[in-house]
């Protein structure tokens, strides 16, 4: 009898979760996939990217840092670059400032 009780509550509770899903709305302002900007020549930084401001890393990949760098219009970019093989990825994350 308590194993009938027990599935029972166990099919409401799954059915419930069902019910209680929403959709998820369109991304508010500011909640927006960041731009991918590709560097023409990966053996250099575009001066108009500003100055390195700092550089950060992550112990998972250790091989890896990030560049960050900020132009006069306070927009941040972030390339990393493989301290192993010397090069930079071919591809910066733009932060755009408003």
């Amino acid at each position: 009898m308590s194993r009938r009780i027990l599935g029972v509550l166990g099919i409401g509770m799954v059915l419930m979760l069902g019910v209680s899903c929403q959709r998820l709305g369109e991304p508010a302002r500011g909640e927006q996939a960041l731009k991918v900007q590709v560097l023409e020549h990966t053996g250099s930084i575009p001066a108009s990217w500003g100055k390195l401001v700092t550089t950060s890393s992550c112990p998972a990949a250790k091989e890896w840092i990030q560049l960050w760098f900020q132009d006069d219009a306070g927009n941040l970019r972030m390339v990393a670059y493989n301290l192993e093989k010397n090069t930079l990825l071919g591809q910066a994350i733009l932060f755009p400032r408003d």
